[in-house]
């Protein structure tokens, strides 16, 4: 296109710039969206690798769309301190529950309002 606009002898200076400007403002953009999508698969890339190699009990407890490069920190800085047992203690725990559910489930009475 911009051979064909260079070309063209009917157009003036001013709209030849005018379209060479236009066709620059395309690339740029086009450029721009480029990168940010190479960046993004990259991201992709390396999150599906980090996350093939976390720990069965950490994976299975991890969102599909989660950054497994952080989680991944946050395992290594848990084995580094001798934590990891406690780690999978939380992993593996059931939900918590509230006050009242655990009185209730221990066979307290209810506790009055008020």
């Amino acid at each position: 296109m911009q051979v064909r606009a260079c070309s063209d002898t009917t157009r003036t200076a001013e709209q030849l710039e005018k379209d060479l400007d236009r066709l620059y403002r395309y690339k740029t953009c086009i450029e721009r969206t480029f990168h940010r999508s190479l960046k993004e698969l990259k991201a992709l890339q390396t999150n599906a690798v980090v996350q093939a190699t976390l720990p069965e009990s950490v994976r299975k407890n991890v969102l599909p769309l989660s950054n497994a490069t952080e989680i991944s920190k946050r395992t290594q800085h848990f084995e580094k301190r001798g934590e990891l047992r406690l780690l999978k203690m939380l992993l593996e725990a059931p939900p918590p529950v509230s006050r009242a559910e655990a009185h209730q489930r221990a066979g307290f009475p209810e506790p009055k309002a008020g």
